[in-house]
């Protein structure tokens, strides 16, 4: 189930996988292994790596990965992503120490991703049907105990695609583990530590506004009304705190509703607020 993936070492390598690759799939993924957030991926066509000899694409590789603030380190990675993926599940776990009990299962979430390279935007709660769902903890706390029989302590979550036509044959391909506190489980223990539990309305988005500079403060004044702390208590807006970033704003919400529709009115509402400001704010 796990498509190649392979590691290069050199330009002359990387360039040879590519082209390797590109005759079993129509996409190439060369990827900078110590990036974040997809920002290290490049998602070369078939007709991208045809249309070049072996040093005219050896050449674009170079200024593509330049370009996405690679400095020359080795191994990259290259392989193939899977294909007719329908939706990105994660299972949320906390794993005790072995004599405290089994995994935990703290929710499925669905990651939301944005252009060719995939780059993670948001999550919000799982809208699979049910039993799918129970399958994806089942399975999850199965790979959570095996981490726990050898050792591991602590957060971590399993990221799947779902592949398939939309039918009961659609399968489960587990993809990445991330033992480590990140993008949504921070949002959920702060949500169970304010709410003591969580929301349908679950709503993490993460964006930047490139060519704006905006305070903290400007954006609160902006979002006045919506964010925690407001009369309704029921619809919260909580400003996050954001991953650094070069140029502009990045921002990171999480919205929390009694509804799925509602966390994302919440965010659409304020997005469209501060980007309204872009550019006003010091």
């Amino acid at each position: 189930a796990t498509p190649p993936t392979l590691h290069s070492y050199g330009p002359t390598a990387t360039t040879a996988l590519v082209q390797h690759l590109s005759r079993m799939a129509s996409e190439v993924i060369v990827k900078v292994p110590d990036s974040a957030g997809s920002a290290g991926n490049i998602k070369l066509q078939h007709d991208t790596i045809a249309g070049r000899d072996t040093t005219q694409l050896q050449d674009f590789l170079l200024d593509a990965l330049h370009a996405v603030g690679w400095h020359d380190q080795y191994p990259l990675l290259v392989g193939l992503w899977d294909e007719d993926v329908l939706c990105s599940p994660s299972v949320q776990l906390w794993i005790p120490l072995v004599g405290d009990g089994p995994p935990v299962s703290e929710g499925v979430f669905e990651q939301a991703v944005l252009g060719e390279e995939a780059a993670f935007v948001g999550a919000t709660r799982s809208t699979l049907p049910d039993a799918f769902q129970r399958q994806l903890v089942r399975e999850a706390v199965r790979i959570a105990t095996v981490l726990q029989q050898i050792g591991y302590y602590g957060r971590c979550s399993l990221d799947a695609v779902i592949c398939g036509n939309g039918t009961d044959k659609d399968v489960i391909h587990w993809i990445e583990c991330n033992g480590r506190w990140g993008g949504v489980s921070i949002p959920l223990t702060l949500t169970k530590s304010l709410l003591g539990t969580v929301p349908d309305g679950f709503r993490i988005i993460q964006q930047k506004l490139r060519e704006s500079k905006l305070s903290t403060q400007h954006l609160l004044d902006h979002i006045d009304g919506l964010h925690v702390g407001r009369k309704n208590r029921a619809e919260r807006l909580i400003l996050l705190s954001p991953a650094p970033s070069a140029t502009g704003t990045s921002l990171n919400l999480l919205a929390l509703a009694e509804t799925a529709a509602a966390a994302d009115a919440i965010v659409t509402k304020a997005v469209q607020r501060i980007k309204s400001t872009a550019g006003a704010g010091g």
